[in-house]
């Protein structure tokens, strides 16, 4: 898939060097912004920047990828932007099918292939 530069793709993880490595890998989609915390992504959400999609890793200090995904979905401005979770639990099912309720249009577990990572995304970006 070559790189559309109107595709705008935020990816947010606390981890950093998982957050370097997701907007690499990415990056061929679209542009990448990069956010280190679920309320850093909100006060860019705020400013009117349009988001294609948003990758949201779960696990997280302060506040959870799952709080972040129920802010995103409550706000009528938000609730249309395509979000794939990112987590270490997607093996427990129930952990899976609660995001899923809670609007998450896919969820990625870690570790994950590539190709399954560029799958979804491209997926979730249709």
């Amino acid at each position: 898939m070559s790189k559309n530069e109107d595709v705008v793709i935020a990816v947010v993880d606390d981890d950093r060097d998982a957050r370097e490595f997701l907007s690499s890998v990415l990056s061929e989609m679209g542009t990448v912004v990069p956010f280190a915390s679920g309320e850093e992504l909100l006060a860019w959400l705020r400013g009117g920047i349009r988001t294609d999609l948003i990758t949201l890793d779960l696990e997280m200090p302060m506040e959870n990828g799952d709080e972040v995904l129920k802010k995103l979905k409550g706000d009528p401005c938000w609730q249309g932007i395509p979000v794939v979770m990112i987590t270490a639990n997607g093996n427990d099912q129930g952990v899976g099918k609660k995001l899923i309720e809670l609007g998450a249009v896919a969820v990625v577990t870690k570790p994950f292939e590539l190709e399954q990572l560029r799958t979804t995304i491209r997926k979730a970006l249709v």
